[in-house]
């Protein structure tokens, strides 16, 4: 919808306003790649944005590469939480567009796929009193809060997946 309105919003909003503005950085992505957001912009979120930083990090690491290893090295909490980026780039620009999780168990919970569901927990051990895994993709803030991951039954009701939700 955003990029449908590129035209007006290019009208009456600088690039720094969406920025500020708009928080939800999958949005933010698909704006940028229609060329309504600058690069200059999300460098001056990412002063104080670590999640804008991490998903932009090719980017501004291309456009100001001092800038990008001045944050890394003065940014302990930054550096770190880099580790839960895919090691593809190209992947990496894939999963912030569509801005939904990596991991399997959380694709296989939005699909409702009761069969892949069984198979992964068997397979992979995964206990029915778990949390699904955070992903720095998910841009859903109720099923993906770094600090409080809801369990599987949480996930599977949130995304209406009945068939796991009865399962569990």
């Amino acid at each position: 919808i955003l990029v449908e309105i590129k035209d007006y919003l290019k009208k009456y909003l600088t690039s720094d306003e969406i920025v500020m503005n708009l928080r939800n950085n999958a949005a933010r992505v698909a704006l940028f790649e229609c060329g309504l957001i600058n690069i200059e912009s999300i460098i001056k979120d990412s002063n104080f944005n670590n999640f804008c930083f991490r998903f932009f990090y090719p980017e501004i690491k291309e456009h100001d590469e001092k800038f990008y290893e001045k944050m890394l090295n003065e940014n302990n909490v930054l550096k770190k939480s880099m580790n839960y980026l895919v090691p593809d780039v190209n992947l990496h620009k894939e999963l912030r567009r569509l801005g939904k999780s990596e991991h399997k168990i959380t694709q296989i919970i939005r699909d409702d796929d009761i069969d892949a569901f069984q198979e992964y927990v068997s397979l992979q051990n995964f206990a029915m009193t778990e949390q699904v895994p955070y992903s720095v993709y998910d841009t859903n803030d109720f099923a993906n809060d770094e600090d409080n991951m809801p369990y599987l039954i949480e996930c599977s009701a949130f995304y209406g997946a009945i068939n796991i939700f009865k399962y569990i």
